[in-house]
């Protein structure tokens, strides 16, 4: 038995005593373990959170980027019903101009003079008629990018994904927290255990003054020392 410990008293079962001796290293090896378990837990508790905030400020950022494609999306749906409108009203007019066309084929055979003339119309129909092609193939394209509207949605389901995680890391925080007041508890606990076991030992290195002590089995001075006991585990 170490020096430090001040002896056992007369009498008693050494066995007994290194035994609480033994007890009292183990619950001061196992606070010192539960201690860095706890310190590491809160490291990784807290880069959880740092790397949970950097995905909202991203998160943020894409949110911010994606509004600003919706509104480009709305002004090119806007810009592409008024290009239908217009085609609407040039396919009109080229209907009309197809009937003026057959109307003045009619006319040739009365009017010879008029089929140059006529061809030149003709062509520049043709011309309009392929630049149409070409407005309604733009639209076309431009209806493609529709499909940012997808990437959205992902984005949306993502952020669902996110607001889970945030809530199970809260959840682990709090968890955290109630296992570092288990530990201050059990740390309170061996400290009490600690002073009761330094007071038998003073008990036991002094029996003249433990002979003025009642006794706690019966409450009376008996001038007998009391039975120690380990404390308890």
């Amino acid at each position: 038995m170490p020096l430090a410990w001040g002896g056992r008293a007369p009498g008693e079962d050494p066995r007994t005593f290194e035994e609480a001796v033994r007890q009292l290293t183990a619950l001061k090896c196992e606070l010192v373990v539960a201690r860095q378990a706890g310190d590491r837990q809160e490291v990784e508790v807290a880069q959880g959170r740092k790397g949970l905030y950097e995905q909202l400020r991203l998160l943020d950022q894409r949110t911010a980027v994606l509004q600003q494609k919706e509104v480009a999306l709305r002004e090119e749906q806007s810009a592409m019903m008024e290009t239908s409108r217009e085609l609407q009203t040039l396919s009109k007019e080229v209907e009309l101009q197809h009937s003026n066309l057959q109307r003045i084929r009619q006319r040739e055979q009365a009017a010879g003079a008029w089929e140059q003339e006529l061809t030149k119309r003709e062509e520049a129909l043709n011309l309009e008629a392929d630049a149409l092609k070409a407005k309604v193939a733009a639209l076309e394209t431009a209806a493609q990018s529709a499909t940012d509207h997808v990437a959205a949605q992902d984005l949306a389901r993502r952020e669902k994904q996110l607001h889970k995680k945030e809530k199970a890391l809260r959840k682990r925080e709090a968890e955290v927290k109630a296992r570092e007041k288990d530990i201050e508890h059990d740390e309170a606990e061996l400290d009490r255990r600690e002073q009761r076991l330094d007071q038998r030992e003073k008990m036991q290195q002094h029996p003249q003054a433990l002979a003025r002590v009642p006794s706690a089995d019966s409450g009376t001075s008996s001038g007998t020392r009391p039975r120690w006991s380990p404390p308890d585990v």
